[in-house]
């Protein structure tokens, strides 16, 4: 059994070296760690290359000649990774020393599962634990709302995408169907991995903090704003309730997070994405039904709210729905 990391830097110098060697000091050491830079203009090169000299047979180097971004780049650093199990890296984080030991095992009790994501602490930029809760907590998927039997497929197409790469591990048999990612941001990595395996019904969590998440502000991708967690965290505590509150503001929430799913897998559709037996229509027509029932319940208790909010869609030229 080999394993593999897949990292991924750009301009990392400030955290690299921490990330690098809380990888290397893992109780289960990974076979190989291939980054993938995407043309660092600081010293993150330079750092990789003084750990390269003390570890050339386990870190692997590669630098792209032209900015690929971070899902072609990840893109990139999958293919080359050889390891029967991938686990993806940032290169701002800070892994716990039994991360990949605790992870292979929820794959050894679970053979089915061809992906399987954690839970994790959150950190400054300094490395103290923020009083913010955990990543879990901040990406709205709750401990105490969700067990074993929660459906992954519903929660990702439905609420919103909780699956971080940096948490994320995959079987080496899962980059012939997740492959190629989205050319674009209407959807990262990690959400159509996410999508790809709840799909197949093969994507699997573990409750564990297992790394500690740095929340800083030269982060390319980063958690929710502190302002807007509890309103978040109360929204989907309604859904996941079965229950929606009939107050307008919390309608409204749960509109724009429908709308914002129907339209970003609108775009992936009309890119021209295609995975073998992967019914994007259904996911769009799932959730156009999702904003229509939110619609009628807005436009039953918030008459006047409701076409103001309609109209202000239409002239900012937004997609309308019909039933």
């Amino acid at each position: 059994m080999l394993i593999s990391v897949a990292l991924c830097t750009y301009n990392g110098a400030r955290f690299i070296s921490e990330q690098l060697q809380s990888i290397i000091d893992q109780d289960l050491r990974p076979d190989e760690i291939v980054i993938c830079d995407d043309g660092s203009t600081d010293d993150t090169i330079a750092i990789i290359k003084k750990f390269q000299e003390q570890y050339s047979k386990l870190i692997q180097l590669h630098i792209n000649e032209q900015n690929l971004r971070t899902n072609k780049n990840f893109e990139k650093a999958l293919t080359l990774c050889q390891g029967d199990f991938i686990f993806f890296s940032d290169q701002d984080d800070v892994w716990k020393k039994n991360k990949t030991q605790a992870i292979l095992a929820e794959f050894e009790q679970n053979p089915v599962l061809e992906g399987v994501f954690s839970n994790a602490d959150l950190i400054t930029d300094t490395g103290e634990k923020t009083a913010r809760g955990s990543l879990w907590e901040n990406v709205q998927f709750m401990d105490e709302y969700i067990d074993g039997k929660v459906d992954l497929y519903y929660y990702i197409t439905t609420l919103k995408n909780m699956v971080t790469g940096a948490a994320l591990c995959i079987r080496s048999q899962a980059k012939h169907f997740v492959m190629p990612f989205p050319g674009h941001t209407a959807m990262f990595h990690d959400e159509w991995i996410g999508l790809c395996l709840g799909h197949r019904k093969t994507l699997g969590f573990t409750k564990q903090h297992l790394f500690s998440y740095r929340v800083h502000a030269a982060q390319q991708i980063g958690v929710i704003k502190p302002a807007s967690l509890a309103k978040h965290v109360s929204v989907i505590k309604n859904i996941l309730g079965i229950e929606i509150k009939e107050g307008f503001t919390d309608l409204l929430q749960v509109r724009k997070s429908y709308w914002r799913n129907y339209t970003k897998f609108s775009k992936l559709r009309n890119g021209g994405i295609v995975v073998s037996n992967f019914p994007l229509d259904v996911i769009i027509e799932k959730n156009k039904s999702a904003i229509l029932l939110i619609e009628s319940r807005m436009k039953k208790s918030h008459m006047l709210l409701f076409w103001a909010h309609k109209i202000a869609d239409k002239i900012a030229g937004k997609r309308q729905l019909k039933s």
